[in-house]
C-alpha cells in the first residue's frame, strides 16, 4: 500500500508493507514501513531485490554453519565409536575456526543476487531461510560425505604412518612383549608384531633398512643383564666402535619417511656402518650391556615415531576437514553450477586464498605447527587429503543439479 497524506495513514498502518512518499506528511511517514525519499516507485523493485539477496545469503550462512558444525560433531562421535584418535584438539579446533569459520563465512555475506531472483514467488512470513529441500538434497549428503572422508583420511594416515588405527593398538605399539625360557644368554622369541610402527619398518635408509628386512617383525631377542638386544644374524658386527659412537646418531638434514613426511624432532637414525645385517649382534652372537643400552635408545625412537606418526595422521584428517568445509562453502554460494559462479565475486576468491594460505602456514611453518599440534605433510599424504574435498564438490554439485531438475519439473507441473 502506498500513500502520502494523513488520510492514507490507517491504510498504511494496516497493510503488510506500507510505503510512504518522502514528500508526504509526517503522519504517513511515521506509520509506514518504508519511506521513499526520492518518491520513485521504481526503487521499490530495487529494495525488494536487495531484500531477497540478503534473505538468501542469510539462508546460505545458516546452511553452512549447521552443515560444518553437525559434520564435525559426527566426526567426533565416529572416532569415539571406532576408538580412533580425534583428528583435532582444542588448538586444532581454534585453527579450523579461523580458516573455515571466521574467514569462511564472510564470502557468503557478499554474494550478489541471482539473475532470476525477481522471478521467485513471494515468501510467506513463516518461511524458513533454509527450505526443507535444501536439507534433504544438499546438507544431509554433505554430512555423510564429510564424516566419511574425514574418518577415511584419518584411517589411511594411521595405517601409513603408525601401522594401526585403533586407540588400544596404538597405545601398545612400542611395548616390548616377549617370553624367555631361561636367563642371561638364552634366546627369546618376540610376539608376532613386537613393534608395528610403520616408519620403522618402511625400508628407508633413515630408519635402518636391513634391520627390518627378512624376518617380518618376528625377530629373536637375546636376554642380557635383564635387558634385551636385537639379534638378526650370527655374524660379527662392528661393536668395537660402539664405545666411540653408537649405531644410532643424528638424522641427516631433510630426512623423511617413505611418504615424504618429516621425522620427529630429536629422532635418531641408523649410522651407515650399522646398516648391515647382524649389525646389532655381538661377536659371540649374544648381546652385551652396551647393546642393551642401544636397544633402549631404539625403543625411544620408536615412541617418537608413534607420536610423530599419530600427529601426521591427525594432521591429514584436520587438513581434509578444512578443505572439505571450504569446498562446501563455495558450492553453497549459488544454486547454479560452481564453474559458472566461482569467479563472479572477487571478495570470495580473495578470502578463499587467505584461508588456504593460513591453513598451509599452520602446517608448514615450524614453530607455528608445533603450537597448533600439526605436522607438515609429504606429497603422498597431502594428495590423500585432496580426495575428501573432491568428494564434497562432486556430491554437493550433483545434489544441486538434481534439485534444479526437480524445480524445473515442479514448475512445469510434472512429477514432484
Amino acid at each position: 500500500m502506498t500513500g502520502d497524506g494523513v488520510n492514507d495513514a490507517p491504510a498504511l498502518c494496516q497493510a503488510d508493507i506500507g510505503v510512504a512518499m518522502g514528500s508526504g506528511t509526517k503522519v504517513a511517514g511515521c506509520v509506514a514501513d518504508v519511506v521513499l525519499r526520492d518518491d520513485k516507485l521504481a526503487d521499490i523493485a530495487a529494495a525488494i531485490e536487495e531484500g531477497r539477496r540478503a534473505f538468501a545469503n542469510i539462508g546460505k550462512v545458516i546452511t553452512y554453519w549447521l552443515g560444518i558444525n553437525v559434520g564435525e560433531m559426527l566426526v567426533s562421535l565416529m572416532v569415539l565409536f571406532l576408538m580412533m584418535p580425534k583428528p583435532y584438539e582444542a588448538a586444532n579446533q581454534m585453527a579450523m575456526g579461523l580458516t573455515t569459520g571466521t574467514l569462511g563465512v564472510l564470502p557468503l555475506c557478499f554474494e550478489p543476487a541471482e539473475r532470476a531472483v525477481m522471478k521467485d514467488a513471494p515468501r510467506a512470513r513463516k518461511d524458513s531461510p533454509v527450505p526443507a529441500r535444501v536439507w534433504r538434497w544438499i546438507v544431509v549428503p554433505f554430512w555423510l560425505v564429510f564424516s566419511t572422508a574425514a574418518i577415511g583420511t584419518l584411517y589411511a594416515g594411521l595405517r601409513m604412518h603408525v601401522g594401526a588405527h585403533r586407540g588400544p593398538e596404538i597405545a601398545q605399539l612400542c611395548s616390548f612383549a616377549y617370553a624367555c625360557d631361561g636367563g642371561v644368554g638364552t634366546t627369546c622369541t618376540a610376539d608376532t608384531n613386537p613393534y608395528m610402527c610403520r616408519c620403522l619398518a618402511s625400508g628407508t635408509e633413515q630408519w635402518g633398512r636391513q634391520q627390518t628386512e627378512g624376518n617380518n617383525f618376528e625377530a629373536q631377542f637375546t636376554a642380557a643383564t635383564g635387558l634385551a638386544g636385537i639379534a638378526y644374524a650370527r655374524e660379527e658386527g662392528p661393536w668395537d666402535r660402539v664405545s666411540e659412537e653408537g649405531p644410532l646418531g643424528p638424522c641427516s638434514p631433510g630426512s623423511a619417511d617413505p611418504f615424504g613426511d618429516a621425522l620427529p624432532r630429536g629422532a635418531r637414525c641408523w649410522r651407515p656402518w650399522a646398516l648391515r645385517r647382524g649389525g646389532l649382534v655381538g661377536p659371540d652372537g649374544r648381546t652385551t650391556q652396551t647393546q642393551a643400552r642401544v636397544y633402549e635408545a631404539f625403543l625411544l625412537d620408536q615412541r617418537n615415531c608413534v607420536r610423530q606418526g599419530t600427529l601426521l595422521a591427525k594432521s591429514m584428517g584436520w587438513h581434509t576437514m578444512v578443505l572439505a568445509q571450504l569446498a562446501f562453502l563455495h558450492c553453497l554460494r549459488s544454486p547454479r553450477p560452481l564453474l559458472e559462479t566461482f569467479t563472479r565475486n572477487s571478495t570470495s576468491l580473495l578470502l578463499l586464498c587467505v584461508s588456504l594460505l593460513i591453513s598451509e602456514c599452520l602446517m608448514y611453518v615450524p614453530k607455528v605447527n608445533a603450537f597448533f599440534d600439526l605436522a607438515p605433510l609429504g606429497l603422498v599424504s597431502f594428495a590423500i587429503t585432496m580426495i575428501g574435498p573432491a568428494m564434497v564438490v562432486l556430491t554437493v554439485e550433483g545434489s544441486k543439479s538434481l534439485l534444479r531438475e526437480w524445480q524445473r519439473q515442479n514448475l512445469k507441473g510434472g512429477p514432484t
